[in-house]
């Protein structure tokens, strides 16, 4: 049963992960961002910090799920 939940927490926390490529380039994270300026570092960088941060939540309730 450890391993179902563990491998349920990586694919939710893998889907999570690709929010941003799913929804339109002008709404990677869910705020408007001009057509012009959607490939702007300052949004990359966001996308970036985003993924991280589902990485490191994935990380840690698979952690937490295997104990």
């Amino acid at each position: 049963m450890t391993y179902l939940t563990v491998a349920v927490t990586l694919l939710l926390g893998g889907i999570l992960a690709l929010t941003p490529q799913l929804s339109r380039a002008t709404v990677p994270l869910g705020v408007s961002v001009p057509r012009a300026h959607a490939a702007d570092p300052a949004v990359r960088a966001g996308v970036h910090r985003f993924r991280l941060g589902v990485a490191a939540a994935t990380v840690a309730a698979s952690v937490v799920a295997a104990s």
